[in-house]
């Protein structure tokens, strides 16, 4: 019972993971885009 438990939960964990990365990498572009000077660069 236990075995097969484990095998979903690491696939919602690696999904969440996946969407956690993406949302960070939106945040960094943003704090990126309101530096001044970024698109200088």
């Amino acid at each position: 019972s236990k075995m097969i438990r484990r095998n979903p939960t690491r696939l919602e964990i690696r999904q969440d993971d996946v969407e956690r990365l993406q949302s960070f990498r939106q945040e960094y572009k943003k704090k990126l885009s309101q530096k001044p000077g970024a698109s200088g660069k």
